[in-house]
């Protein structure tokens, strides 16, 4: 009886989980301020950029649910925190995207969505009208597809997660009677749990969830760093270079708070990421999950010995004991952090553990949530080789 109450009750729990279909989740992690335009059957969106160099990746859809990154629009500087983009399909068949940043109002035009972007204006933004609707308490676009059906896209924070970002998410919607745009998530939830027998999914469609389609592993081939890869609050994308499967970044600054972050964002609440760190003479360079300067963790090491970091600061320091080559990762669960090291990425010794980055994003972090970075200051160059990222 027993037994048969407990398979009820988990029955139960995953008809429940599984008949939330709508809103659906379709970008996780930190993808705030969707702007989103269709151009016959494809779709195109792209986000706030806040301090990201190159800034405002181009992504693609065909059905709203599965997402492609194209390119990145903005490869030069500007002044400010990039934010509350507007992009657009103009009448003469041009791309364009608008945001602000500073006091400035920045345009870049393209034939395609996929580039080559050019920028071709900049002005004051004082007095831009606000181009958001506002539906059920969020700031939203409207989006509609070949068939006519009409979608809101806004973002939302992950309750209990506030250093993963607030993320994308899309809902269907109709007019009412007297002309005013309602949610049919309701609507559709019941229709869809009425023909799958109380649940979300068919079993044929467990595999079918929103998927983003970025490559997040980088074992640092070819001539270029990945679209996944972005800079903190300067463009100098020329100071990474591949060479032989190693990434070497030019240093500077003399901590991590002024030094250079090469950042990705984390797009699972639980993850985690890992790096092979070359040592080098005078140079610092490890890995970090990293808000903003007053506000991250991990560890870097100059070949003699580690320094961690907790909450900004330097928190302590252990003697080096391994060869040239190290291996560091940082494991994020439920927002508790762990750093290891390894000398051959096999038998890990932990540094530290149950790290709270809960409060490091908060109102003070402008909006940026916490991302994975490889760090390097000092002198010469930053080298690392094989980066993984993992779900947990």
């Amino acid at each position: 009886m027993k037994r048969s109450l407990a398979f009820s009750i988990v029955l139960f729990c995953m008809t429940v989980a599984l008949a939330q279909q709508w809103p659906r989740t379709v970008m996780r992690g930190d993808f705030e301020d969707p702007t989103m335009v269709r151009d016959g059957k494809d779709f195109y969106m792209t986000h706030s950029a806040f301090y990201d160099f190159p800034a405002f990746l181009i992504w693609h859809s065909t059905d709203l649910m599965n997402w492609t990154p194209l390119c990145r629009v903005v490869e030069d500087a500007w002044s400010g925190m990039a934010v509350r983009p507007l992009l657009e399909k103009e009448a003469e068949g041009r791309f364009s995207l608008t945001f602000e940043a500073g006091d400035s109002l920045y345009r870049y035009e393209a034939e395609k969505a996929k580039g080559p972007w050019r920028r071709v204006s900049v002005s004051d933004a004082k007095g831009r009208r606000d181009f958001h609707e506002v539906f059920d308490g969020h700031k939203v676009v409207r989006v509609n597809d070949v068939k006519g059906q009409e979608y809101v896209v806004y973002h939302e924070a992950l309750k209990g997660y506030g250093s993963f970002g607030r993320q994308t998410k899309v809902e269907p919607v109709k007019k009412d009677d007297d002309g005013a745009w309602k949610s049919m998530s309701d609507e559709l939830n019941r229709k869809n749990r009425k023909q799958n027998g109380g649940r979300f999914w068919r079993e044929s469609d467990t595999k079918k969830m929103p998927e983003m389609r970025i490559r997040m592993n980088d074992n640092f081939t070819g001539q270029h760093v990945g679209l996944q890869w972005t800079m903190w609050k300067e463009f100098s994308m020329n100071s990474a270079k591949i060479e032989k499967g190693t990434l070497h970044l030019a240093a500077c600054g003399t901590s991590p708070v002024d030094g250079r972050k090469l950042m990705t964002k984390a797009i699972d609440k639980n993850y985690l990421v890992q790096t092979q760190v070359v040592s080098s003479s005078g140079n610092w360079s490890g890995l970090m999950l990293f808000a903003d300067e007053g506000h991250f963790c991990g560890v870097v090491t100059d070949g003699r010995q580690f320094v961690i970091y907790e909450d900004g600061k330097e928190k302590g320091r252990k003697e080096y004991s391994y060869g040239k080559n190290c291996y560091v990762r940082i494991v994020n669960h439920r927002q508790r952090v762990r750093i290891q090291v390894s000398e051959t990425g096999r038998r890990w010794e932990t540094l530290a553990q149950g790290i709270n980055v809960e409060r490091y994003v908060d109102a003070n972090a402008d909006g940026v949530a916490l991302r994975p970075a490889l760090v390097t200051y000092g002198d010469g160059d930053g080298r690392f080789r094989k980066f993984r990222y993992t779900s947990k």
